[in-house]
């Protein structure tokens, strides 16, 4: 039987010391990674001991967290200033609050995009379990 692999938290000194010296950057999922998976879209899962987690973790290098989300509910979700957030894939991404990125590649995709999502519901929204979220781009 293999043995567990370690978690990252023990290492957060050398972390941070590969950060002085080459720039490191932490980056970690939102969904599945710092929470489970929500039943729903909207479940508000992560705990204030991970809040403080990624707080004190920023401190010592960047962190970056990445969604399917859009970044205003990531940011809403977290509730911290001191990280990074990249929602929609990586298609939106904002630092200390201002945005800083948001590619609007594909924005003429938009509408095609909301009519998909109004469709499926349309279609599928009786079945349980089945969530339909249009973020726009994504």
């Amino acid at each position: 039987m293999h043995e567990p692999l370690p978690t990252a938290w023990g290492a957060l000194p050398a972390l941070a010391r590969a950060h002085a010296t080459t720039g490191l950057i932490l980056c970690l999922d939102y969904d599945g990674t710092l929470t489970p998976f929500p039943e729903t879209p909207d479940e508000r899962l992560l705990t204030a001991a991970t809040r403080a987690t990624l707080a004190g973790l920023a401190e010592q290098c960047p962190v970056a967290l990445i969604s399917g989300r859009a970044v205003g509910d990531l940011r809403a979700l977290v509730g911290l200033e001191s990280v990074i957030y990249s929602g929609n894939h990586g298609m939106e991404i904002e630092f200390a609050g201002e945005p800083a990125i948001n590619h609007r590649v594909g924005q003429e995709f938009e509408a095609a995009v909301g009519a998909a999502a109004k469709t499926l519901l349309t279609r599928f929204g009786a079945v349980e379990g089945l969530y339909v979220q249009s973020k726009g781009l994504s």
